[in-house]
């Protein structure tokens, strides 16, 4: 019998490619934050070595939920689950941030591609999560196969 994780295929593609943009998403964004490291050495803050760290273990968790996913491992429903988890927090915060500056400022041009842009990543990995909870595969485990029939007192 052939390991599942879901109950249709189609969830499975669809969770592969976004674990897949995720994975790349967050692979250019620490290469870039690292680049940017070679070429400020003098004005490095704590900052933005916490955003590195940030991206490195999102990229590293992404890496690892989708070896999970591909290999159909029982332990990749959980890590799809705290991964998405994750991700929402992180979009949260970053929202918050961004919000929190742009009214800070006062201006009038807020740029709303970034707010639409978050949300719909938070709309796209809550959507996931249902998804991944509603159409998990439940493997039907029998135990006593050779007690079916007759009566157990």
């Amino acid at each position: 019998m052939k390991k599942r994780l879901f109950k249709y295929k189609w969830l499975n593609a669809l969770v592969i490619v976004f674990n897949f943009c995720i994975l790349f998403i967050f692979g250019f964004a620490t290469f870039d934050v690292y680049n940017l490291f070679k070429s400020e050495s003098d004005s490095i803050s704590s900052g933005k070595y916490f955003a590195l760290l940030i991206l490195a273990f999102g990229f590293l968790f992404s890496f690892i939920s989708l070896i999970l996913v591909l290999l159909k491992l029982s332990k990749s429903l959980f890590f799809l689950n705290l991964f998405y988890g994750l991700l929402i927090v992180m979009f949260l915060g970053v929202l918050t941030t961004v919000f929190i500056q742009e009214f800070g400022k006062m201006e009038e041009d807020i740029p709303l591609f970034e707010y639409v842009m978050l949300f719909g990543f938070i709309c796209v990995t809550t959507w996931l999560i249902i998804l991944i909870n509603k159409y998990r595969y439940n493997e039907v485990k029998c135990d006593n196969i050779e007690f079916i029939g007759q009566k157990e007192e």
